[in-house]
């Protein structure tokens, strides 16, 4: 319950921080660190106490944080409101897309979305916190080459691998590498953030995280107020906002109910049964409503912290391969209830503290975060596949009955399908597209939905039934690992 507890507060906070930054960045200030760090802690709160799945974890994830950056850039372009007043009334024709999904029981329908999906799904979360990552560790180099921004932002990438690796190592007991590794967020940011005031002549010019400076508790980054004022959008700008809520939505469904499914699929032994899906979906919705008019940024079932909870609070065993085993699963709702209040008294009264982290370490967790999730990609795993030599190929179910040759078509197709999503979602090679009404870049989450009956009615007239089956049947040791 303990380590449940502390892992859950660490592993949550530590990757709000981050995304916080961009956020905060992609909105021009409207939305930052301290609007994230009190809809994670106020939606997971409400989700603890009301949602059919105990085990859940409530986040705001990279995709979403994708089209919030879309939407701002759409909105700050094309018309001449702020982007807040655009983003209440997307958020509140989200919430309401989702109760209606919930009234209709729309999430049957996330059956027949495969590993297909969820591959390419995962891939562009990992992409997008590398790209994001990257990019501004390239423009600070390019604008003042920050040699301190450079070391903290690598310091804390190499760190966190270095701890998180420590789970695998042969020193020290079992029981006290996971216990490191479980924390390897906060220590490396701990560390490095520490370490940035080494030098104290140097330690006033480095940039940190940006938090409120109104000095009184929970109060926003920029000192506006909560409440979003939409008074001055006209009426036909909040029916067309209508098209992007329908847009996220689908994006919505898609990657919260695949969380879900995960975290209640039969290997993690939960008496409650199967996923009360429709009632999530209805909560969500609500708290999507809710979290818009604050200017809160949404937040959803996420991955991979919701199957990982699952496994922390459960009595676990190896096999003989090295995989986690589930003896007895624990489904409480206090740990994630207690951790939540926790991350809110934290930047209500501690905002002090998370502003000392410097921006590079911020920044440099998020690259850990995007490498970390596309190590244990399986569409990754078998692009490599393609530079690797034939006898060091890993002894996995399709290795041992597919051939190499529709192994690699396979992988090709996937990897068309994934440039595909990301040349819509990021269509960075023509200025014109932005200039449409709606952007292209919008449509991204319709792409994705698109790629479920390609998967079913296309793709089987590509690779033999039988191979197709093997290539995307569920390991269940490894999928809850493909979200971050």
């Amino acid at each position: 319950f303990f380590s449940g507890t502390l892992w859950q507060l660490f592993a949550t906070t530590a990757p709000a921080i981050s995304i916080g930054l961009v956020y905060n960045k992609a909105t021009s200030g409207g939305i930052g660190v301290t609007e994230m760090l009190i809809s994670e802690g106020f939606c997971a709160i409400a989700y603890c106490i009301f949602g059919g799945q105990p085990l859940a974890v409530m986040r705001s994830t990279g995709p979403l944080y994708s089209y919030v950056k879309i939407l701002s850039n759409w909105t700050t372009e094309n018309f001449p409101l702020d982007f807040l007043p655009f983003y209440m009334y997307t958020g509140i024709w989200l919430g309401a897309f989702l109760i209606l999904y919930s009234l209709t029981e729309a999430s049957m329908l996330i059956k027949y979305c495969g590993r297909y999906t969820e591959e390419i799904l995962a891939l562009m979360v990992s992409v997008v916190f590398i790209f994001s990552a990257t990019y501004n560790l390239a423009e600070r180099i390019d604008s003042q080459y920050d040699l301190s921004f450079v070391c903290l932002f690598m310091g804390t990438f190499g760190t966190s691998r270095l701890f998180n690796s420590i789970r695998k190592s042969r020193l020290m007991k079992a029981g006290a590498r996971v216990f490191l590794a479980d924390l390897a967020p906060a220590i490396s940011i701990t560390l490095l953030s520490a370490f940035s005031y080494a030098v104290p002549s140097k330690s006033n010019t480095i940039t940190r995280t940006p938090m409120s400076d109104v000095g009184t508790p929970f109060a926003t980054t920029t000192g506006r107020p909560w409440l979003i004022d939409g008074s001055s959008v006209p009426w036909r700008d909040i029916l067309f906002c209508a098209v992007p809520g329908f847009l996220v939505s689908l994006l919505f469904m898609i990657e919260a109910n695949v969380g879900m499914l995960l975290t209640c699929r039969p290997e993690m032994k939960l008496r409650k049964g199967s996923p009360y899906l429709h009632l999530d979906t209805l909560i969500s919705g609500i708290l999507v409503v809710v979290c818009s008019l604050f200017g809160l940024p949404w937040c959803m079932v996420s991955l991979p912290h919701s199957p990982m909870n699952a496994q922390m609070l459960a009595d676990t065993e190896e096999d003989e391969e090295g995989n986690v085993i589930i003896l007895k699963a624990r489904e409480n709702r206090w740990p994630g209830l207690i951790s939540h209040i926790g991350m809110l008294l934290l930047v209500g009264f501690a905002s002090s503290w998370i502003a000392l982290i410097p921006v590079g370490v911020a920044f440099g967790f998020l690259l850990y975060m995007g490498i970390e999730s596309l190590s244990d990609n399986d569409l990754f795993e078998r692009f490599q596949l393609f530079f690797t030599d034939p006898s060091m190929y890993p002894p996995n179910h399709y290795v041992r009955f597919v051939k190499v040759g529709i192994i690699h078509r396979f992988t090709v197709i996937q990897l068309l399908c994934f440039a595909v999503l990301w040349l819509v979602h990021d269509n960075f090679y023509s200025d014109a597209l932005d200039d449409l009404l709606v952007p292209v870049s919008m449509f991204f989450p319709l792409v994705l939905a698109g790629m479920i009956p390609f998967r079913i009615f296309i793709l089987p007239k590509m690779i033999p039934k039988m191979d197709l089956e093997m290539l995307t049947s569920v390991d269940e040791h490894s999928i809850a690992k493909l979200f971050y």
